[in-house]
């Protein structure tokens, strides 16, 4: 017998769906745990089971396919509770995403609220301006080299990450998506420092994103933001993930 489970955590329940080998469909919900949401999932799965005439163990060990859906990255979003992030960026570009662009302050709004100018603001981005760094290194629009990368001159660089306890770094250099070597290089730096115990003072690695990987494509600042927000978000998710992990192997699903 294979079942197919498909939980939503949501702020306030985690929905749960269950369809059986015969195709019928059972339906359960739990309160949510904030911030250990993965309690309140595993909660809807055991009413699940329990409406099936399984226990939860029973259920997850004879589960095929485990959906799952959560708002984790959205909440972490809207209370700024994401990883100490860094930037790294070409020098004279660190202002960049601080500057952003007019459509930040209107997107979304009615007319009513677009025309109130008074009102009108933007939101502080992600990473701190003490945070953003720039680097010595500039690619041009046809990806060919124009200042080179010195990994060796970055010394102090790594020393102010430390200090300031980051716990995530996003990499996003100019037309890095015609030829994203500076970006990689930098990447595979500061994983090195990580993996020799030299990334933040609490021996815990940086997580590294760099805009050539994520979002390869031309507009500097929404490729430098949409880069932010992957480092400042994933730590958070990964963990939330992990502990997911942790709780359905511990109740017998083998797949997760």
């Amino acid at each position: 017998m294979s079942y197919v489970v498909a939980v939503d955590s949501g702020g306030t329940f985690s929905d749960c769906v269950v369809r059986d080998p015969a195709g019928g469909i059972t339906r359960a919900k739990a309160p949510s745990t904030p911030p250990a949401f993965e309690q309140g999932v595993v909660a809807a799965v055991a009413e699940a089971a329990g409406v099936l005439g399984l226990s939860l163990e029973e259920l997850l060990e004879q589960t095929s396919i485990f959906a799952h859906g959560t708002t984790v990255a959205t909440n972490v979003l809207i209370t700024r509770t994401g990883a100490k992030t860094a930037l790294l960026t070409t020098r004279g570009h660190e202002d960049a995403i601080v500057i952003g662009r007019t459509v930040q302050k209107v997107a979304g709004l009615s007319e009513d609220e677009i025309i109130d100018v008074a009102r009108l603001s933007k939101a502080e981005p992600l990473v701190t301006r003490s945070r953003i760094h720039g680097i010595d290194e500039r690619v041009d629009s046809a990806g060919s080299v124009v200042v080179p990368l010195h990994l060796d001159r970055l010394d102090g660089l790594a020393e102010q990450l430390r200090e300031d306890g980051v716990e995530a770094v996003a990499v996003s250099l100019l037309w890095s998506f015609m030829n994203p070597e500076h970006e990689r290089a930098l990447r595979a730096w500061l994983e090195e420092l990580s993996a020799e115990g030299k990334g933040n003072g609490g021996g815990q690695r940086w997580f590294v994103t760099t805009s050539s990987e994520l979002v390869p494509v031309i507009r500097e600042y929404e490729r430098t933001s949409t880069t932010v927000l992957n480092a400042y978000l994933t730590p958070s998710v990964n963990g939330y993930l992990e502990r997911m992990r942790s709780e359905l192997r511990g109740h017998g699903h083998k797949g997760a």
